[in-house]
């Protein structure tokens, strides 16, 4: 199944680039991702008074979720 150059034109449309740049190669090199890593036990700890919750990638600017790792504490 091909695209049409409707679809095509929609498509760059929204991304605000030209037709052709869908096609063109980026002249350099460009990094995608980034990479933080938070070993066990590590992170910055919150505790509450029901749960223990461990901040994981800290470090991580800019992040649009906040990853932790959370303890749940039956009340007693």
């Amino acid at each position: 199944m091909s695209p049409t150059y409707d679809a095509l034109k929609k498509l760059a449309g929204g991304m605000a680039i030209s037709v052709s740049q869908l096609f063109t190669p980026p002249s350099k090199p460009q990094v995608m991702g980034r990479m933080a890593v938070t070993k066990m036990g590590e992170g910055q700890a919150q505790a509450t008074a029901n749960n223990e919750h461990e901040i994981l990638i800290g470090a991580l600017t800019r992040k649009q979720m906040l990853h932790y790792h959370a303890t749940i504490r039956a009340r007693a």
